[in-house]
């Protein structure tokens, strides 16, 4: 691999767990940023939180920058910049009040999507970069002890061509397909000669 474009195998990507939307540890500020040898790439999805993006068939994302973000009511850090891992109250579903996941693209385009359990389906934009933000909002606390209401994830990333096997690598059997007629015509032109 030579740059965020280039595509990849199957073999080279994760599948995005759906089951991992609903993950109840969070934590209060944390941010990855990925160099691309580095950078993981997924098919199928990518989980944010409380909701899924979808991938498109023979694509890939990979991912340059994820962050996560526990708020409070005014849109603050309510833990600082602390990347300590907590656990969201139990029974929270029914108390959230908005579920918001938006999608941007480099062209400018933005999606909206509102509601638990949503699936957003990425457009396919081959070698184009995008930005998806999940936000939840309740109308109480969501981790003991802290004035914590929101939680927010972001996901930046680049859609790439993914194959099912390495479409520059030849196989034996190709080689041999294409070396044949060489050959035969090899030991003709030496017969000529010979004779």
């Amino acid at each position: 691999p030579t740059s965020v474009l280039t595509s990849v195998i199957r073999i080279q990507t994760n599948v995005g767990s759906r089951s991992s939307a609903f993950n109840r540890v969070v934590v209060g500020y944390l941010v990855y940023r990925y160099a691309f040898s580095s950078a993981p790439v997924y098919r199928h999805g990518y989980p944010m939180y409380r909701s899924y993006v979808s991938i498109p068939k023979d694509r890939a994302v990979r991912v340059s920058f994820e962050e996560e973000k526990l708020l409070d009511d005014n849109g603050k850090l309510c833990l600082g910049e602390s990347a300590e891992k907590r656990t969201l109250v139990e029974g929270i579903d029914r108390s959230l009040v908005e579920l918001n996941t938006t999608v941007k693209y480099s062209d400018g385009t933005t999606l909206e999507l509102r509601g638990l359990n949503s699936t957003v389906s990425l457009e396919d934009i081959n070698d184009q970069n995008f930005e998806v933000t999940s936000r939840g909002r309740y109308n109480v606390t969501i981790v003991t002890a802290t004035n914590c209401t929101q939680v927010e994830k972001t996901v930046r990333g680049t859609m790439i061509t993914m194959y099912e096997t390495n479409p520059n690598g030849a196989s034996l059997p190709n080689i041999n397909n294409k070396l044949l007629p060489a050959v035969i015509a090899l030991f003709a032109f030496i017969n000529v000669f010979i004779y």
